[in-house]
């Protein structure tokens, strides 16, 4: 038993002689633009949203491939840990939506992986940033991961803790967009107050009242208040009467004047820009969204938003996820399964699946089984419609010579 002792998941306490500072991954934001405020933002929440709840729906699995070089799922505990329930009280999905998400905005996502004393896993737990620190053992590559999450509390290595990173410099302490954007999102959220201030106060924020010299401090007060509430939300369409000594002057811009509605539109580019998606995707006008656009840009949102999160991550199982001897092996892996976001239109899809079915690539029942269809006896073949052929039992059979044959 003394291998598994190295892995065993019980907390140790950590001297401070044999580890360095407490690396710095407590980002509180910009100003006042930390994680919950940022996230009211419509355009960052749609946007974040969108990447991780559409990894999350991707299912993962380990794979091992067979003597034959084919690709066979495993059939083990882990492949239901990533899809089903993460550890009987969070769903997969909730699991890997969490720390996507925190790997966006504060550039790492941590799960504490549970283990028990024959090393195999047992549960996953997601933890928060706030939840984790991390120290670097001196002398040494190693890191230790202090957990104060409630009933987890205590302190693990490195090799118990996935910790998916995102614009890392040593690959281990992230950055997320809620510090290097931390501009745009700053600047986005004050124009959000200030377009929301304004729709309150009415279509002009600030005003000079030109009064009388005999007025009384009291009544300027008075005065100012009943101005004050008839352009406060609610009035639209109230038109103001005014003794014939009394005069407004706005000193400020109308909404129109300022085009807030145009700097929404830029602050969307940029929080898109800062996601890596295409801005129709998070509200935007698209100029030019026809069909072929917007497929072309789905295919983009694949190859160069969602491949690298996916690598990220499939690398991250397999290194830490794997035991020794699989590692070794090379031939076991995690591997992400996106054929539903290859998916286009029906049309298309069943064109793509009779050519490959004419080609012999696939056969009736694989295409049976991707469309979610029963599989039925007798259509596990081969066919090559070129040549009027099917293969069987490894050989190429010309079903019209055949057929004549049998007619002879």
């Amino acid at each position: 038993m003394g291998l598994f002792n190295k892995f065993k998941n019980t907390p140790e306490p950590a001297s401070n002689q044999d580890t360095g500072n407490v690396l710095d991954i407590q980002f509180n934001g910009f100003s006042k633009t930390n994680k919950d405020v940022a996230m009211k933002l419509s355009a960052l929440y749609c946007g974040v949203n969108l990447i991780s709840e559409t990894i999350a729906s991707l299912p993962i699995y380990k794979y091992k491939i067979a003597e034959d070089g084919s690709k066979v799922r495993c059939k083990e505990k882990i492949n239901y840990l990533l899809n089903r329930s993460a550890n009987g009280f969070i769903s997969s999905f909730d699991m890997k939506d969490a720390i996507i998400k925190s790997a966006i905005l504060e550039g790492n996502g941590f799960i504490l992986i549970i283990r028990n004393s024959k090393f195999e896993i047992e549960k996953l737990v997601p933890l928060k940033k706030s939840e984790v620190q991390l120290r670097k053992v001196n002398g040494t590559d190693e890191y230790i991961y202090y957990i104060s999450k409630e009933g987890y509390a205590g302190t693990y290595q490195y090799y118990e803790v996935l910790n998916l990173v995102t614009n890392s410099e040593d690959g281990i302490n992230g950055k997320g967009i809620l510090e290097f954007g931390r501009e745009t999102l700053g600047l986005a959220g004050a124009q959000n107050s200030f377009m929301g201030a304004t729709v309150t106060n009415g279509s002009f924020t600030k005003g000079l009242i030109h009064t009388p010299s005999n007025l009384s401090p009291e009544q300027r007060e008075g005065l100012s208040q009943k101005i004050q509430s008839f352009f406060g939300g609610g009035n639209s369409g109230r038109v103001l009467v005014l003794p014939e000594d009394l005069k407004y002057s706005n000193i400020s811009l109308s909404p129109a004047d300022v085009e807030l509605l145009n700097h929404q539109e830029f602050n969307i580019s940029e929080i898109a820009r800062l996601l890596k998606i295409s801005p129709h995707m998070i509200g935007s006008n698209e100029k030019s969204g026809n069909y072929g656009n917007l497929e072309q840009s789905n295919l983009q949102f694949l190859q160069y938003t969602l491949l690298p999160y996916l690598r990220r991550i499939e690398e991250l199982f397999n290194i830490q996820l794997l035991t020794e001897e699989e590692k070794e092996d090379g031939d076991t892996f995690f591997e992400f399964n996106i054929d539903n976001l290859l998916r286009t239109n029906k049309k298309d899809e069943i064109e793509y699946y009779a050519k490959a079915i004419d080609c012999g690539v696939m056969t009736l029942n694989e295409v049976r089984t991707k469309l979610n269809m029963n599989k039925e006896e007798g259509l596990d073949i081969f066919t090559l419609s070129k040549f009027n052929s099917i293969v069987k039992e490894g050989q190429v059979v010309n079903t019209i010579i055949n057929q004549t044959v049998g007619e002879n």
